[in-house]
């Protein structure tokens, strides 16, 4: 039952068989691995981020012996991406493997410049040419950027008797509720839609493993606006539903028999088919909200989207208070749409940053020139934001 295994590299990269991009962000273990660890400043909890904890009963416990401990790992990325390279472009959403492409691109870029880990991108794709060019763009990149990155390709898998789920929403969408059984021999992991941008380091997202109890295995944002208006009454949905684009899964705990993962998850597909507006994300949502004891509540700062400057709502997302942005997602085209929107400003600046010729410590003052372009959007009514966007990078790039 479980998918092919795949070789992986550490950049020389394995050729590719099927695209679904799997960005897992998880640990394990390369033993066989030879890599120049990353050393670097060890950033604790913002006060703000402790704030969000004390109201949400929570006890951050990310500890120096924890984050040092890290550094012995290499951190999995699990996204997914079904397409080619020369479908035709959706005027008005923009669906095409182009897009997909463009997306993957910006959110490896992020990842890399952020991170002072080893990172290991697993890649769910169905088209040779387009791993092949993404491939072709981080050889071409400093040696100082690729030597932070192991590439995988995979083949999409699906139960033997449960080929419709292929097609069922968009292309290979239902790869991300298959996780569990892709990977049985990782352990923690994130997985990251294409159209997110890393503005923090990868890895301060997996200390929030250590926040788990005994029950839960899987974290994602609640949305702070009111999702149940776009789901039928008959959708159950976790709390006020959460977006699943940014998901923490612990894998282990998840296929552990009591979970019955994969017949749980059929049977809503089976039973709910003709009413999942949002696919596998709704998927999710029934699923977990039967058994929210399985949920850690992700903060807000991890996924931010178009919608948290639109709809703030303090309880749920108190972005100014938290004074940071960790990731942006660019939900409903927002990173392709006409005009121009922070978001988006975000989302170019990793596009065209030149990572052949250009160093680290370049993109922050970039990332300032290029976002201050904005006043109009949302995002840019958000008191500080341009500070929050800037927090991270300033950080841990510096500046010229």
């Amino acid at each position: 039952m479980n998918p092919v295994a795949v070789k992986s590299v550490s950049f020389s990269f394995v050729k590719p068989l099927v695209m679904v991009v799997i960005i897992t962000f998880g640990y394990h273990i390369f033993k066989d691995i030879d890599y120049q660890e990353f050393s670097g400043k060890i950033y604790p909890f913002l006060e703000t981020e402790k704030y969000y904890y004390q109201e949400q009963n929570m006890t951050p416990n990310f500890s120096q012996n924890e984050v040092e401990k890290s550094k012995k790992k290499v951190f999995h990325i699990i996204s997914v991406a079904c397409g080619s390279l020369h479908d035709e472009l959706n005027p008005i959403h923009g669906h095409s493997g182009s897009r997909q492409f463009n997306q993957i691109k910006a959110l490896i870029k992020s990842a890399i410049l952020m991170t002072k880990e080893k990172l290991h991108f697993h890649f769910i794709m169905d088209d040779d040419d387009f791993y092949d060019s993404l491939t072709k763009i981080v050889d071409e990149m400093l040696e100082l950027y690729k030597s932070k990155v192991i590439m995988t390709k995979h083949e999409a898998w699906f139960p033997q008797d449960r080929q419709d789920l292929k097609t069922l929403f968009k292309p290979c969408a239902t790869e991300r509720l298959l996780i569990p059984f892709m990977f049985p021999d990782l352990r923690e992991i994130v997985y990251i839609d294409t159209d997110a941008v890393f503005l923090r380091p990868p890895e301060h997202i997996f200390q929030f493993f250590n926040q788990f109890n005994k029950d839960q295995f899987i974290a994602m944002n609640v949305n702070n606006f009111p999702w149940e208006r776009l789901v039928p009454k008959e959708i159950p949905i976790y709390k006020n539903g959460f977006n699943s684009g940014v998901m923490l899964m612990d894998i282990q705990k998840a296929r552990k028999p009591e979970i019955n993962w994969l017949q749980r998850i059929l049977e809503i597909v089976d039973n709910h088919k003709e009413k999942l507006r949002f696919g596998d994300q709704d998927v999710l949502n029934i699923l977990f909200a039967s058994s929210p004891e399985n949920v850690f509540d992700l903060p807000c700062t991890w996924n931010i989207k178009k919608e948290n400057c639109v709809t703030k709502n303090a309880a749920k997302c108190p972005l100014e208070e938290m004074k940071q942005v960790s990731l942006v997602h660019g939900t409903g085209g927002s990173f392709i749409r006409p005009g121009l929107s922070k978001l988006k400003l975000v989302y170019e600046t990793f596009i065209n940053f030149n990572m052949s010729t250009q160093i680290p410590r370049e993109l922050p003052e970039v990332l300032q020139t290029n976002i201050d372009k904005n006043l109009g959007s949302p995002c840019a009514r958000v008191k500080g934001f341009d500070e929050m966007i800037l927090k991270w990078p300033k950080t841990i790039l510096g500046m010229k």
